[in-house]
């Protein structure tokens, strides 16, 4: 009898195997991926516009560098300019429009802030108003221009969304500055 039992739950289970079988051979899937990227939130243009030009002592070229918002963020936005400095001053003296406030002068730099007093919130799609339209190279000695290895000038704009972000100028450079690592 145990037999019997044996053969007849043998046969159950080849039976099922294979009925099994034979359904999955009339079942499948298919699936479809999305091909989405991510939306840039944060992004924003640099522009400034000079001419090749020869400059020497007291002498001036126009220049145009503002900041454009292209993100869907509010942000706050300043431009640092790096140039060579002489006797402590830098070499070059621009003429800043009165949305941007000085904000941090060192040996080499000089970093402005979209703000007058407090910082202006750039809002998407708005564009600052110009840095400035003139710089003019400081009035030096022959001896001292020739001293000069290189005369150029390197703007660089920084932004960062204004969230839990004081108007302070210097207080949202600070932060901007722990952000991006910048000395």
């Amino acid at each position: 009898m145990l037999k019997k039992k044996f053969i007849l739950v043998l046969i159950i289970i080849i039976f099922s195997i294979y009925v099994v079988g034979a359904i999955v051979d009339y079942f499948g899937f298919k699936s479809v991926r999305t091909s989405y990227s991510k939306k840039v939130i944060f992004e924003f243009d640099f522009s400034a516009s000079f001419d090749a030009a020869t400059i020497g002592p007291g002498e001036s070229v126009y220049i145009n560098p503002y900041i454009a918002n292209n993100s869907t963020e509010l942000m706050y936005v300043f431009i640092r300019v790096d140039m060579p400095f002489i006797e402590g001053d830098p070499l070059y003296t621009l003429n800043v429009n009165n949305d941007w406030r000085l904000i941090e002068q060192k040996e080499g730099a000089l970093v402005y802030a979209y703000a007058s007093p407090n910082m202006y919130v750039l809002s998407p799609g708005e564009n600052t108003s110009i840095l400035a339209n003139k710089m003019t190279m400081k009035n030096i000695s022959v001896v001292d221009y020739s001293s000069i290895e290189d005369i150029n000038v390197t703007f660089t704009a920084y932004a960062m969304a204004c969230n839990n972000v004081g108007d302070d100028p210097n207080e949202a450079w600070n932060i901007m500055k722990e952000l991006c690592n910048i000395d």
